[in-house]
């Protein structure tokens, strides 16, 4: 039996994602609102051949604005936000069940999985479905914020659910194919004039020169962010997002001292975010100064202890605390001559299919053959 949820999906140019999006969600929702925003491709022929009613909307620079237009178009109780470059897990489809609990006030958060444009798979929750009701809206041009407003307050509470989506859109193939930084910035930039001390719209600026490896811009407006919610950051949920951000954006420049600052300042907050211990073992590694060198293993180890970083509190790249710093400490024992540790390392990351980690596992093997 189909739910009555609204799924809403704005699309623009999306013919390669499109039909995947389209066929995991669609088996299970009652309704699919379909906004296109001016699509050059095939994008729309695609939508509707799976029998989707398209509309079509001229894009505005304002997402916000085209958001609540498929808001306004949906009919059934519930309503869930998708983009046309996501896909919905296979096992998510029993989670859709508890989007139909939702209470007045109320909005939950979804899983997001992204393929990133370095092969990383970043991890994040994010706010895509409550009732269908009119107090609902989303503002801001970009990176939009839900609002459920009550007696003239904005207010709204959280809920995380056990649904995943897989996003594609950060991939290199798909920010070159929609130049999709560049559209970004742009919405970024014009939000930043209309409120130049917006600390969600700093740290997207930021973040979003970080992709572009404008490393300079990035730590100036992450630098801006931090400073506005440092000294209340328990009011900022994506205030562990700065740190991290910052960090790897000092990293690429080899700010070394300043990483190091930024990271005790950042542990002591968030001792248990594994994303800022992986970063200083890579300072670490980058700086190559030998008496530092000893210290690569036991920050390692460390990472395992914690073990992956917990997605309901943090945005993470996956394996910092599984396989990926199994990796590392196996480079590490390959590269000091430990090769037993090593290969024990490499098995435990290759278990987890991490590819660098098979390789040097059969590079081992045939050395030791030879």
């Amino acid at each position: 039996m189909k739910l009555p949820i609204s799924v809403c999906i704005l699309a623009k140019n999306e013919e390669q994602h499109v039909s995947k999006c389209l066929k995991s969600i669609i088996p299970f929702v009652n309704e699919i609102v379909f906004i296109d925003t001016g699509s050059k491709d095939k994008t729309m022929e695609i939508a509707r051949q799976h029998e989707v009613n398209v509309l079509e909307k001229s894009w505005n620079l304002n997402f916000s604005e085209m958001r609540n237009y498929a808001i306004s178009e949906a009919k059934e109780s519930f309503i869930m936000m998708m983009d046309a470059d996501e896909e919905l897990s296979p096992g998510s489809a029993a989670a859709l069940q508890q989007i139909c609990s939702l209470k007045e006030g109320q909005a939950g958060r979804v899983q997001i999985v992204s393929h990133t444009n370095n092969e990383n798979i970043a991890i994040s929750r994010i706010t895509r479905v409550f009732p269908n009701d009119a107090r609902y809206c989303y503002e801001g041009r970009i990176h939009e914020q839900l609002v459920f407003q009550k007696d003239k307050v904005h207010c709204i509470s959280y809920i995380n659910l056990d649904i995943k989506l897989y996003h594609y859109g950060y991939t290199k193939d798909s920010i070159l194919l929609k130049n999709k930084t560049e559209r970004n910035l742009q919405l970024l930039l014009l939000q930043q004039e209309e409120n130049s001390n917006d600390s969600y719209n700093l740290f997207q600026l930021g973040r979003t020169y970080y992709v572009q490896k404008e490393y300079e811009e990035a730590e100036t407006y992450l630098y801006r962010a931090l400073h506005l919610t440092q000294s209340n950051y328990n009011e900022f949920p994506f205030h562990s997002s700065i740190l991290a951000t910052l960090g790897h954006v000092l990293l690429q420049q080899r700010k070394f001292e300043a990483l190091f600052k930024l990271l005790q300042v950042g542990v002591e907050i968030y001792p248990d975010y594994t994303d800022l211990y992986f970063i200083y073992v890579n300072a670490l590694v980058q700086k190559q100064d030998p008496s530092h060198i000893a210290y690569i293993p036991e920050v390692l180890q460390y990472c395992l202890k914690l073990g992956e970083t917990n997605d309901l509190k943090y945005e993470t790249v996956k394996g910092v605390g599984s396989f990926q710093a199994h990796y590392n400490l196996g480079i590490y024992f390959e590269l000091t001559g430990q090769r037993e540790l090593a290969k024990h390392h490499y098995e435990a990351s290759a278990a987890e299919h991490f590819n660098p980690a098979i390789f040097r596992l059969k590079a081992l093997e045939t050395s030791s053959s030879e």
